[in-house]
């Protein structure tokens, strides 16, 4: 379905259009219309919808990019194939069902009412999911929907691992919003004068205003993520496209992509404080907020990357984007992500149950890639180590460096465990330890050295030599392996060890020992001396 505007006729286009208009739309709607409580009992499931959001965001787009370098391998083809097109039954579902979800959520989550229970947020949620099925079908009846997903079910993986990378990198860099915050702030204030009316301007508060409405631009709609989404999806086209692109001149996407992203969050607070002003408040705060960011800078990066293939002078046959057949990702791309998506989705689920920096249900990402190992053991590479002692040697420089090096505040973690019943407390302290020994190795190193790394080298995943690498190919996997851990730079460095140990004899396996083996040494460092931040 993501490669349908691609490959198929206008009527296809518009097919895809409908269903993710009327999803917008209505959730754009729902975010003026009411807002997710900050207190209550329910309070867990608001975190975890907060974060669902932007994830979904991420893995259809993701998708999008990821399908659309694949091309037509594999899809279903032919005008016989594709059925009429009668969209409104799926159009008086979705707004049968949504017209529900407005009610709920007014009676539950409108003025003067009491905090919601877990039961109603549920409830909201799958009627939300429901819409949202009946969206999908107004593109056509599900049978036909689930013959044209069934190509794309391989690359599922890959696409909810960047839908959770990309909430994971933009939460991170929320932080440095203060290197950017004086320059967006004149750009708004530039653009509200030339609307006209008197602009209150406070650089050092991050605040600016017209005609009597302030509004303060904290980190979470300032924009400085959209700039990360929009760089990490023109960064993920550049992969794939990179061997029909002329390199380095298709870099000059990146800056221009940071550039018009700065710009579009500038025009956005600059329209957000100008609809406050007029009155509609409610409007500004509602929709024009960061509920709208995601939106927009997503469809920026989506935007960039369907001109750039239509950029003659980026291509190097002059053929376009109709060599996308040579690219993507390979089938076993599944094999090699599934495991860790499986993790990071169920640590994102569970996260939201956390109580402070403790997350009682730590081990069921252990249990979900270890299922998900056991489930695909046929098909994984080979994971036998070499004899030598050469990745045990590098698995323990990390550990040290990681110890001596790390900083943070572990009391706040000792304190948590201190507060949970003795059993509950070794249990959590056992499946932390054993978890990140035996099975998280595994995932990441199935991922990161086992797919990235040789899927950099060059996108014939099966005839790279074991011990074949590039420059690009090692830094930019071991950035990847850093982004997802909260010591970015600590985590980049051991990347790059275990990627030495994976090509130290060619063996997957040897990075998978050095991997645990530094685990094992800070699992170590924590029991033994109480450095409990390390687990932070």
């Amino acid at each position: 379905m993501f490669a349908a505007a691609r490959h198929g006729d206008s009527g296809r286009a518009r097919r895809l259009a409908l269903p993710v208009s009327l999803l917008l739309g209505e959730y754009l709607f729902l975010s003026s219309l009411v807002d997710l409580p900050r207190a209550g009992a329910g309070l867990h499931w608001v975190a975890w919808i907060r974060m669902a959001v932007p994830v979904s965001l991420g893995t259809v787009a993701a998708g999008w990019l990821l399908s659309r370098a694949r091309g037509t391998r594999g899809a279903p083809t032919g005008p016989a194939e594709v059925p009429p097109w009668r969209p409104w039954p799926g159009v008086l579902a979705n707004l049968a069902v949504f017209g529900l979800a407005v009610g709920l959520a007014w009676r539950e989550l409108g003025p003067g009412a009491p905090l919601p229970t877990s039961a109603a947020l549920l409830a909201l949620l799958a009627l939300g999911g429901l819409a949202a099925l009946f969206a999908a079908m107004t593109a056509g009846p599900l049978p036909w929907l689930l013959v044209r997903l069934r190509p794309l079910v391989g690359i599922l993986p890959a696409a909810m691992g960047l839908g959770l990378v990309t909430w994971w990198i933009t939460a991170q860099v929320e932080g440095t919003w203060g290197a950017l915050s004086a320059a967006t702030l004149r750009a708004v204030g530039a653009l509200l004068r030339a609307a006209g009316g008197e602009v209150t301007l406070l650089p050092d508060e991050s605040v600016v205003g017209l005609k009597g409405f302030e509004a303060q631009i904290g980190p979470e709609c300032s924009g400085v993520d959209g700039m990360g989404l929009v760089l990490l999806f023109q960064g993920i086209w550049l992969s794939l496209a990179r061997d029909r692109i002329r390199l380095p001149l298709g870099l000059l996407l990146l800056p221009l992509g940071a550039a018009a992203a700065f710009v579009a969050n500038a025009v956005r607070i600059a329209v957000l404080v100008w609809v406050g002003a007029l009155g509609r408040v409610d409007l500004a705060v509602g929709v024009l907020h960061s509920k709208l960011g995601w939106i927009l800078f997503v469809a920026l990066a989506l935007a960039s990357v369907a001109l750039a293939e239509h950029a003659p002078w980026l291509w190097r046959n002059r053929g376009g984007a109709s060599a996308s057949e040579k690219g993507g990702v390979p089938a076993e791309v599944a094999v090699y992500l599934g495991p860790l998506v499986a993790a990071l989705a169920t640590a994102l689920a569970t996260s939201a149950l956390a109580n402070g920096p403790l997350d009682p249900w730590y081990g069921a990402r252990i249990v979900a890639a270890a299922v998900a190992l056991v489930a695909l053991r046929r098909s994984l590479p080979s994971l036998r180590p070499s004899p030598s002692v050469v990745p045990a040697l590098l698995g323990a420089l990390v550990a040290v460096t990681w110890i001596a090096l790390s900083r943070g505040d572990g009391e706040p973690l000792a304190s948590a465990l201190a507060g949970l019943p003795a059993p509950a407390r070794l249990g959590w302290i056992a499946c932390r330890a054993l978890g990140s020994i035996a099975v998280i190795p595994v995932a990441e190193e199935l991922a990161f050295r086992g797919f990235l790394l040789p899927w950099l080298v060059s996108p014939d995943l099966e005839k790279v030599p074991p011990r074949a690498w590039t420059w690009p190919a090692l830094l930019l996997s071991s950035v990847a392996f850093g982004a997802i851990h909260s010591q970015v730079l600590l985590a980049t460095g051991a990347g790059l060890a275990f990627a030495v140990a994976r090509l130290w004899r060619g063996r997957l396996g040897d990075a998978v020992v050095a991997h645990a083996v530094a685990n094992a040494g800070v699992a170590l460092a924590v029991l033994a001396g109480g450095r409990w931040h390390l687990w932070g």
